[in-house]
């Protein structure tokens, strides 16, 4: 743990940069941003609209110095403050800054982490950037830690073409981690949660093996890959589970990596994001969903869903308005979702990619006897859904979410 005097100078640090970002003047290269929903009083929107920007998608940022020690021990502000200058260090390697936020998604050790972190991000952030968010209660995968985030924004410009994955050296990890990747502006696949049975590490290496042979059936490979999200079991053999990502990606630098525990049946589930060149078929079609051969196609999710362009519309994750069943809870959050949507331009048709995270079984039955109500069964978004061991908000057992891309 770091001395006191060292902690505070974080803290001041912290609250500088937010300062700093509350003064930021927006540039032009964010006119294509839009932030909806939540109110002047929210630290975060209902929803944020991006188009024609390439995008920064960071891995999972913890409290830690460059050495890998944790900072500010039990001490929620002093964990937040450098979780977020790390976020900074990230962002400031892909070219862009927190200024440009698009979405948060929060990983805390339970609800009242949750609700003293809002609060702080309420009281630091302008008004003039307000990210979706996406709140979730895991153990993390460093002892002590109450925190952690992973980030999308904005970059000026449209990208190289190509993904970009840039290690930070101010960052713990070696060399070949990817702490942020840029995902350049065009065409983007969303590959569905990958679950296998087995020993951890041997579930992983083989979930990560059937999502690259997947790649490989759209004409992409693993320096496609944008950001590889695995929900796994337990969070005490985390590294197992990065040594099988690294291994998977050995010869190139890692994709950022985002790690959640989950209670699910299999002691692994992977999905990942990455980029694709423009495709010469369906060019009129903003979005595709695709199912590989020998597989059963699902009404509840699609395997891939193929992007060309268009406006993507990040939502901050939806929880019902009340307590209630499980149905109560999932009929509510659809019901929020569609008028968000509506309110972003786009509607149910335009959903791409949804996470799921369940709290208990009542809410996970629910979703799958409600979804095909709301999806068109030809075309579901690519999904995963995590159970989890807590919800994030007391009384709420699931949490939607979601992504959705309208035309140009």
């Amino acid at each position: 743990m770091r001395q006191p005097y060292q902690v505070s100078r974080s803290l001041l640090r912290a609250f500088g940069l937010l300062v700093a970002i509350s003064t930021f003047i927006a540039s032009p290269s964010l006119a294509e941003v839009s932030y909806l929903g939540g109110g002047p009083e929210n630290a975060f929107s209902e929803a944020v609209v991006v188009e024609g920007h390439a995008l920064a998608h960071t891995a999972q940022i913890l409290p830690l110095d460059k050495e890998g020690q944790l900072v500010g021990e039990g001490a929620i502000d002093a964990q937040l403050a450098q979780a977020l200058f790390n976020l900074e260090a990230a962002l400031a390697r892909a070219g862009t800054g927190p200024e440009h936020l698009i979405k948060l998604n929060l990983y805390v050790d339970g609800p009242k982490t949750a609700i003293t972190v809002e609060r702080m991000l309420a009281r630091w952030f302008p008004k003039t950037v307000r990210p979706a968010a996406t709140w979730a209660v895991t153990r993390l995968p460093h002892p002590g830690a109450l925190l952690a985030l992973d980030a999308v924004a904005a970059v000026p410009g449209k990208g190289r073409g190509k993904v970009v994955r840039g290690h930070c050296g101010s960052l713990p990890g070696n060399e070949s981690m990817g702490h942020v990747a840029v995902l350049p502006w065009g065409d983007v696949v969303y590959l569905s949660g990958q679950p296998e049975k087995g020993e951890l590490s041997a579930a992983t290496g083989k979930s990560l093996e059937v999502l690259i042979g997947t790649l490989g059936q759209l004409g992409l490979d693993r320096s496609d890959v944008v950001h590889v999200k695995a929900f796994f079991q337990p969070m005490g053999e985390a590294d197992a589970v990065k040594q099988e990502i690294a291994k998977a990606f050995a010869g190139q630098a890692v994709p950022p990596v985002t790690l959640v525990e989950w209670t699910g049946n299999t002691p692994v589930e992977i999905e990942m994001i990455a980029s694709a060149l423009p495709e010469r078929t369906n060019p009129s079609e903003t979005v595709s969903y695709y199912t590989p051969p020998g597989i059963k196609a699902s009404p509840l999710y699609s395997r891939v869903a193929r992007v060309r362009g268009g406006k993507t519309i990040y939502l901050s994750g939806l929880q019902a308005r009340n307590a209630g069943s499980g149905e109560e809870q999932v009929r509510d959050v659809f019901t929020s979702l569609q008028r968000i949507l509506k309110l972003s331009g786009g509607n149910l048709g335009h959903l791409v990619k949804a996470t799921y995270y369940c709290a208990d079984e009542e809410s996970s039955a629910a979703l799958n006897k409600i979804r095909p109500e709301f999806f068109d069964p030809q075309r579901p978004p690519a999904a995963s859904k995590a159970m989890i061991g807590a919800p994030a908000v007391p009384g709420r057992s699931v949490t939607m979410d979601m992504i959705a891309v309208t035309g140009r």
